[in-house]
């Protein structure tokens, strides 16, 4: 008996991991195409293409994302190493050691997230005047949060994977790359329609 539904993982990777606007028409026309005759390998690949292209698009789209966090993570690094012992100093008088270490180095770091986002928010703003500011607010805890996640999964690796400080504070920079491009992911122009609705 042939099955009348595509796979449920297929559908639920094409509902929920496709980057951008949801398309329910693609999703019913994959429906109506599996309950037409397609095979189940089909779907996958048409799900699967979807995902690539729209991602392909989303990251075309926000290539001004990724030359700034690049860009800002350069100097971030060198004031990290300039700050960091007058504040893990200041969060002494509140914790104790280690724990004083690690405060100290997420307030740099989140205060430096927070200035990068307020920059790429000035800069943006300056550049595009149909800019959809509505995501800075989202950005101002999205960052610190992936950065705060990825840093604790990835701590336990630490020793088993040998990696000398080196490695890890180039694991750090990139962390905080992502960290700041997923902050500014949402500031971006907005669509001819949404900037029609707006005027009107």
């Amino acid at each position: 008996m042939r099955r009348t539904n595509p796979p449920f993982f297929a559908t639920w990777v094409l509902e929920h991991l496709t980057p951008g606007d949801r398309n329910n028409a693609l999703s019913g026309d994959l429906l109506e195409e599996f309950r037409s005759g397609r095979s189940t390998s089909w779907y996958w690949r048409q799900v699967l293409s979807a995902v690539a292209i729209n991602s392909a698009r989303e990251i075309r789209s926000h290539l001004f994302v990724f030359a700034f966090a690049a860009l800002w993570t350069i100097p971030s690094r060198a004031w990290w190493i300039f700050a960091f012992w007058s504040a893990a100093h200041s969060a002494g008088f509140i914790l104790p050691w280690p724990y004083a270490t690690t405060l100290g180095m997420a307030i740099l770091v989140f205060l430096s997230l927070w200035a990068g986002l307020a920059a790429y928010v000035l800069l943006y703003s300056i550049t595009e005047r149909n800019s959809n500011l509505e995501g800075a607010g989202r950005g101002l805890w999205i960052g610190p949060l992936v950065f705060s996640i990825i840093t604790v999964a990835i701590r336990p690796l630490y020793r088993p994977l040998g990696l000398s400080i080196l490695h890890w504070e180039a694991i750090t920079l990139f962390v905080y790359f992502l960290s700041l491009t997923a902050s500014a992911w949402k500031i971006k122009p907005r669509a001819a329609s949404e900037s029609k609705a707006k005027v009107s």
